[in-house]
């Protein structure tokens, strides 16, 4: 059973926190796998990106396709400590370097790796705006 807005069956959720309403005993048998739900545009959240090779970081936060302007953006989002946004936005660039090359290899596009940071207490970088702008 599926409830508007809420893309989840009920029973594959029993395993978090007991569930929604169901039984608290601790032993949760939600361990299904999702049957559906993929291959949508600009789909992002948990769904790997198949490609030929073996990459580590397949799996970004977003991935917005573009189909007619044949542009693929590759946002990952982070929220480092204060001192550590510049690093951690360096780090999220290389990290997606590799699927940025075999998606645009495998579906001929362009693209881009968009990294938003923002530090825990608000801070961030020089480049933040530009990378914004992509968007």
């Amino acid at each position: 059973m599926t409830r508007a807005g809420f893309p989840f069956k009920r029973e594959g959720l029993e395993g978090i926190n007991g569930g929604l309403g169901g039984n608290n005993d601790g032993e949760g048998g939600g361990e299904e796998e999702d049957e559906g739900g993929g291959g949508e545009e600009g789909g992002g959240g948990g769904r790997e990106e198949i490609t030929d090779k073996v990459i580590e970081a397949r799996r970004p936060d977003i991935v917005l396709l573009k189909k007619k302007e044949k542009e693929c953006l590759i946002i990952d989002i982070a929220i480092p400590g204060d001192c550590r946004a510049w690093r951690k936005e360096e780090e999220k660039i290389q990290k997606y370097n590799d699927l940025a090359w075999e998606l645009r290899r495998i579906w001929k596009v362009k693209t881009k790796v968009v990294p938003i940071v923002i530090g825990a207490l608000g801070t961030v970088t020089s480049r933040h705006i530009s990378f914004l702008a992509v968007l």
